[in-house]
């Protein structure tokens, strides 16, 4: 299973091509003009459209969920867009997330989400475990992105054998790199406070939209 989309962005779509309806989501796929299929996804819940899958030729799962920071929530009455490269052929939509927890599609598609968000919970207790305290000595411009690496190599060690929780460690991690980034001339202990709420309160979130994780192994 890939974990995430091949191409992601938000642009208009051409010639009606394909459309596929059904309450609560409507999602509509029309061809570009190279070749690039337009998905738009249109929320008709009164909740928000927190996750999407959908399935190409070859089978693999594409899922696409704000709670594990892959796109932005859709809101009720609200449409989001996406694209998917050229090279994708017969995409097909299999399921849905709602922010109330409900779910829409197939089962066993909307078992492989869920087991995301288990990885990405499990994943932020391991980071949160193994990530640097403090930065005593150190001062601006000190490199933060390479102490973080250290830390990865470390977190990426102990689930050396689960591939789904290494793609989740790796998914984190790439958020943490981000907003260091966005971060660069803070003081050191000031990112890695900042770091370390931003996790705490993403595994909080995560936690509590979904109570029925804990059930997922």
């Amino acid at each position: 299973m890939k974990y995430g989309l091949m191409v992601l962005c938000y642009i208009g779509f051409i010639g009606l091509a394909y459309t596929q309806s059904a309450d609560p989501i409507k999602v509509t796929m029309t061809k570009g003009p190279r070749g690039e299929t337009n998905i738009v996804f249109e929320n008709n819940s009164n909740v928000m459209l927190t996750a999407v899958a959908l399935s190409t030729a070859n089978s693999d799962l594409h899922v696409s969920d704000s709670a594990i920071k892959h796109w932005d929530a859709i809101q009720p009455g609200q449409q989001g867009k996406m694209v998917y490269s050229e090279r994708s052929e017969n995409i097909e939509f299999k399921a849905a997330i709602f922010g109330d927890g409900t779910t829409f599609g197939d089962q066993a598609a909307i078992h492989e989400m869920l087991l995301q968000r288990r990885a990405t919970l499990d994943g932020l207790g391991i980071i949160l475990q193994h990530l640097p305290i403090d930065a005593k000595g150190s001062t601006p411009p000190t490199p933060m992105l390479p102490l973080f690496g250290r830390y990865r190599t470390e977190q990426l060690d102990i689930v050396k054998n689960d591939n789904q929780m290494r793609a989740a460690i790796i998914n984190v991690n790439l958020i943490i790199q981000r907003q260091v980034q966005k971060m660069a001339g803070e003081m050191p202990d000031t990112i890695i406070a900042a770091i370390t709420t931003m996790l705490r309160d993403w595994q909080m979130a995560l936690n509590s939209s979904l109570p029925s994780l804990a059930d997922l192994r």
